[in-house]
């Protein structure tokens, strides 16, 4: 996959998501709230939609490390980036 195959699919994937939940900086903002919810309860502190898109990331990262071919994840990575970018931009 070379660089702009993988930003064109990241692209996609993040339109083609947004059919099934909305704007990112939406679902980011609902994933944010659950998140918190759950880490208040453990006595930690509030999580933030650019938190979810770098935590994302990180849950891709972790895939990689025991696939690191694996296309799927970097075009994520890719998506998770571009959305986060435009959340903090917004804000």
């Amino acid at each position: 996959m070379t660089r702009s195959e993988c930003l064109s699919a990241a692209l996609q994937a993040v339109e083609d998501r947004g059919l099934n939940y909305g704007k990112p900086e939406d679902n980011f903002e609902r994933i944010a709230r659950l998140w918190s919810s759950y880490l208040a309860n453990k006595g930690a502190l509030a999580v933030t939609p650019a938190d979810v898109a770098l935590m994302m990331t990180l849950v891709k990262i972790a895939r990689l490390q025991n696939q690191p071919a694996h296309p799927d994840s970097w075009v994520d990575i890719a998506g998770y980036a571009a959305c986060g970018a435009e959340i903090t931009q917004s804000r």
